[in-house]
């Protein structure tokens, strides 16, 4: 267990309160730096409350209500956070949340700016499930705010924005990549089993094509890069004549592909000019897909030497939360056990409370994950 910190409100985002247990549990009784951090006032946020009639040695499923989430923009923008690696203007660059709005009026956060060498996320903190479907959907925008125009030629933007499924937690997805994989890595390169669905800018070792070109690339097992298909890439498809607002739409299957497994279906399309429009099927072009456990799911750009803006938005999500299992000690004052201890299963990032134990209880403190 770890505390667990939110930048914004939640609602009903995996709050969970049951009771204290047996009858005779007090304050004394669990570990008092259980308790310590329990009532420790993290961040306030606040959520609608659900509390079990089960007490906390009985319980053993945490997401009574379930587990699968349809997210639109409130629902994302309650569950989302930025971060960033690398350095500009002599400080530790993060993206941005900015009030730039997409076509749909969901802000776009700014991921990258005109410094060489960095790479910015704005991503969701909740996992999903890579057994059951998921979908989603947003716009990227490789230009400054408010502007628009024509995707660049080779070489004269940055090296990549995109949409990235990684096994990682989703608040390490930043400081886990290693920048020396640079922007050619696509913010994926080095994560086992990730996936990622965007545009890149320039041609390093290993694309398949001069930028600009759309493609949705993987890494193996260990973390490489693996080759490009060519019905996994804009093959012949000039995209100097496609707008800088581009949506992007993705659906992960988690049957029906190559051997019964898992495929992918995704589409790019001009904002602009919607003639403009790309599709990928990963089952019809027959490529397997290796899928970690869970996805955590988030918008990323990266920066080599070419240094330049690049925004990208999460409009729509659909999708169930992976699972884990929390295990429940009971012992006294002096750590010596006084039960067996207890097992419950709770979605990855959920916040578990305990009703008239933890002192800061009310409705939406976070406390413990």
């Amino acid at each position: 267990m770890g505390e667990t910190k939110f930048r914004k409100k939640m609602y009903k985002s995996g709050k969970f309160w049951v009771a204290a247990g047996m009858t005779a549990l007090t304050v004394g009784v669990v570990n008092p730096q259980f308790i310590n951090r329990l009532s420790k006032d993290v961040d306030a946020v606040f959520a609608a409350q659900t509390t079990s009639t089960q007490t906390i040695d009985t319980v053993t499923d945490a997401d009574a209500n379930g587990r699968y989430v349809v997210w639109n923009k409130t629902g994302i923008n309650d569950n989302d956070a930025v971060a960033g690696k690398g350095t500009y203007n002599g400080t530790a660059w993060s993206a941005e949340f900015s009030s730039y709005a997409d076509p749909s009026t969901q802000t776009y956060s700014k991921l990258t700016a005109n410094g060489s060498n960095t790479i910015g996320y704005y991503y969701l903190t909740r996992q999903f499930d890579a057994s059951q479907k998921f979908t989603i959907d947003g716009y990227f925008h490789p230009n400054l705010s408010g502007q628009d125009g024509k995707l660049p030629s080779n070489g004269n933007w940055s090296d990549w924005v995109g949409l990235v499924l990684t096994p990682t937690d989703p608040n390490k997805m930043a400081t886990d990549y290693n920048m020396a994989n640079g922007g050619g890595g696509l913010g994926i390169q080095g994560f086992g089993n990730a996936m990622a669905l965007g545009l890149d800018f320039y041609q390093n070792s290993g694309d398949p094509a001069a930028g600009p070109f759309g493609a949705l690339r993987s890494t193996n097992s260990s973390g490489a890069l693996n080759s490009v298909p060519d019905a996994l890439y804009t093959k012949g498809i000039n995209m100097t004549n496609w707008s800088t607002t581009i949506k992007y739409q993705l659906t992960y299957w988690p049957t029906g592909g190559p051997n019964g497994g898992p495929y992918i279906t995704a589409s790019f399309t001009d904002n602009a000019n919607t003639n403009n429009k790309w599709t990928v099927n990963t089952n019809q072009a027959g490529v397997t897909i290796n899928p970690p456990k869970a996805f955590s799911v988030g918008v990323n750009a990266a920066n080599g030497q070419k240094a330049t803006d690049n925004f990208a938005s999460i409009d729509n999500i659909s999708g169930t939360f992976a699972t884990g299992t929390t295990t429940v000690k009971y012992v006294d004052a002096n750590g010596n056990a006084i039960k067996d201890p207890t097992t419950f299963a709770a979605a990855v990032g959920d916040v578990i409370g305990i009703t008239n134990l933890s002192t800061q209880a009310k409705a939406g403190t976070a406390d413990y994950a």
